[in-house]
């Protein structure tokens, strides 16, 4: 009797999950659990952002994984962070960078003389390089050592 309630409990908690009545925590590199409610947090395919924010009108803005949005408030519905406003990507001088800590910055030509060290590190954008200055010389900024994935 006691496994037949399980089994049952069990059913009604996928069905609730998969029929998108319950929001779905994501994680993302560098950061805990975000809480969204696009398509790819529990509303399924048919979830219209545009319906949840209404039409805030156009400001774009970039998140940070470079992908530009109509308004923060599409980000948000979509379950992401904002990088910068304005259209992707952000860049932001070397001052702003170590001040601010953007994702994106404009390397100066002087940081590019690389090594060859495999010290690997994943990015803002789900990349992995083989160390921090190739990052940095691409305009990247690491959220964690080793390859992507961030765990």
């Amino acid at each position: 009797m006691k496994v037949e309630i399980s089994l049952l409990l069990l059913a009604v908690a996928v069905e609730t999950v998969s029929a998108g009545h319950i929001p779905r925590y994501r994680y993302g590199p560098g950061y805990g659990p975000r809480y969204g409610y696009g398509p790819d947090y529990g509303y399924g395919a048919g979830y219209d952002c545009r319906r949840q924010c209404g039409y805030d009108g156009y400001a774009p803005v970039c998140s940070i994984n470079s992908r530009t949005y109509d308004n923060e408030c599409m980000l948000r519905c979509d379950g992401g962070y904002k990088g910068c406003d304005g259209m992707c990507p952000c860049y932001r001088d070397r001052h702003s960078f170590y001040e601010h800590g953007p994702y994106f910055f404009q390397p100066s030509p002087y940081d590019c003389n690389c090594g060859p060290d495999k010290d690997y590190v994943c990015t803002a954008d789900g990349e992995t390089y083989d160390n921090k200055c190739k990052a940095h010389c691409d305009g990247k900024v690491p959220v964690c050592d080793g390859r992507c994935p961030c765990m």
